[in-house]
């Protein structure tokens, strides 16, 4: 059984959004300064690196992440891979399931392992996709960028997806992940009334 890891490693220098914050972590206990264990603390935008953005996001009274059925975020998927160009368009669900888990791999995954964090060059969503990702019921919409919407517009995606109750994982690598089917495992961190929580997520292919 193959497992992948399609997480961002967080670090104080990785690739996020403009305006986001860049991870902190302080050193509370070290050993080698003769405490008897190593112990940190961490700083963490709950929109920078891997995470799952849940309706609170853009809905005033939105379901948070502690309430995201755990239903939509595990269980079968498919990766669909847009190649040459950054709009991610109706056409390429051609093949798409009803009632599924859909991940997007684009050039995002190269920028993100590349730690380029020019939002510019992203792929995204027009909202045509994000209407037809709904009309198939989709349970789940991953993205290997930092949104699945287009730098500097007005985030229709986001209005879209989200209050029709599917949560958006952002800011995968699927560098290492063919286009296929697979099955998703993607937890975020239970923090009570957030709109979004950082998140590991695993694909598993038999």
């Amino acid at each position: 059984m193959q497992l992948l890891d399609i997480s961002l490693t967080v670090t104080e220098d990785m690739p996020h959004y403009p305006g986001k914050l860049s991870p902190r972590r302080e050193i509370i206990m070290d050993m080698e300064q003769g405490h008897i264990a190593n112990c940190s603390a961490i700083y963490l935008d709950c929109h920078v690196g891997t995470h799952i953005d849940s309706p609170r996001h853009f809905t005033r009274d939105g379901i948070t992440i502690d309430g995201v059925d755990m239903g939509r975020l595990c269980g079968p998927c498919r990766v669909i891979e847009i190649r040459d160009r950054r709009e991610i368009l109706p056409e390429d669900l051609a093949d798409a399931p009803e009632n599924g888990r859909i991940l997007f791999k684009t050039c995002g995954s190269a920028l993100l392992a590349a730690g380029d964090d020019d939002p510019t060059k992203y792929a995204y969503l027009i909202p045509e996709t994000a209407e037809r990702l709904v009309a198939l019921q989709t349970l789940l919409v991953g993205i290997d960028g930092f949104s699945v919407d287009r730098y500097g517009t007005k985030e229709p995606a986001h209005h879209i997806l989200l209050p029709a109750g599917i949560p958006i994982l952002e800011c995968i690598n699927l560098s290492e992940a063919e286009a296929g089917d697979y099955e998703l495992i993607a937890l975020p961190l239970k923090i009570g009334g957030s709109e979004a929580a950082p998140a590991r997520a695993i694909l598993r292919r038999p």
